[in-house]
């Protein structure tokens, strides 16, 4: 099962969505005897786009790679009362029924982990866990992906300053000041001979 669910940063919308993968998952009960787990938590109006046309969560998945990267996906909506108001995610297999059920538990298991703490059933809660722990490790990339990002800027700066020319001076503003004064006092010697 653990392979079955990820959750998928978006890059453009820096959004994360609990993307579900239908092959093994679907062995799981809650296909099947406690589907009705999965059905309590969604709520009433949900929008489904099963074209798999999304460029930026087909990118997501394809960078997953695996069976996530060449699948049909669909795109699970509903308005809720947390976060952006609007949650998103992701059912994927290789027909319309399995990716509707991998959406539906895909958004049940958003609903739970992005939402208000509830009490859920033991089976949910094994889902939910294992999503929060997919989170927190993408959580972790990313801020180390930030950390590196602005340890680059910051050396590219550096780098630029560095090698930035230097404005053209006199050798004479290199020497010390009673250098200068015995400097030019030759060169005036030098004049008057």
């Amino acid at each position: 099962m653990t392979e079955d669910l990820t959750v998928l940063r978006l890059d453009f919308s820096q959004e994360y969505l609990v993307a579900v993968l239908c092959e093994q998952f679907e062995a799981s009960e809650l296909y099947s005897s406690k589907a009705n787990l999965v059905l309590q938590l969604l709520p009433e109006h949900i929008t489904m786009d099963d074209t798999s046309e999304d460029g930026e969560i087909g990118k997501a998945l394809q960078t997953r790679g695996g069976a996530w990267a060449d699948a049909f996906f669909t795109v699970l909506s509903c308005r809720t009362d947390f976060g952006s108001g609007v949650l998103r995610a992701v059912g994927v297999g290789n027909n319309v029924k399995k990716r509707k059920r991998a959406g539906r538990v895909a958004i049940a298991t958003g609903i739970l982990l992005f939402g208000p703490l509830l009490d859920i059933a033991p089976e949910l809660r094994m889902v939910v866990t294992h999503a929060q722990q997919v989170l927190h490790q993408i959580q972790q990339q990313d801020n180390e992906r930030q950390r590196l990002s602005k340890r680059s800027q910051q050396w590219d700066s550096s780098l630029k300053q560095t090698l930035q020319p230097k404005p053209a001076t006199s050798t004479l503003a290199w020497l010390a000041p009673d250098t200068i004064a015995s400097a030019s006092s030759a060169a005036a010697v030098k004049a008057a001979a």
